[in-house]
């Protein structure tokens, strides 16, 4: 049987793949929370909120596949 080297392709294709699950449940939790508040915020809160998170996400997923 062949040793699992730490920086190997299928080890580092593991991690992107549970990084990307665990980013979609947190983005989902967002939309969660947004639609919940939604009735509560005027159009542009609501734009601004929206695009505020969209690139929060977009940070943290270029963030990961630099660490790649």
């Amino acid at each position: 049987m062949l040793a699992f080297e730490p920086y190997s392709l299928s080890w580092l294709l593991a991690l992107l793949l549970f990084d990307l699950r665990f980013m979609y449940c947190r983005r989902r939790r967002v939309v969660l929370v947004l639609l919940c508040s939604r009735d509560r915020m005027s159009h542009s809160e609501w734009a601004s909120w929206r695009s505020s998170s969209l690139s929060l996400l977009e940070d943290e997923l270029s963030t990961m596949l630099m660490g790649l």
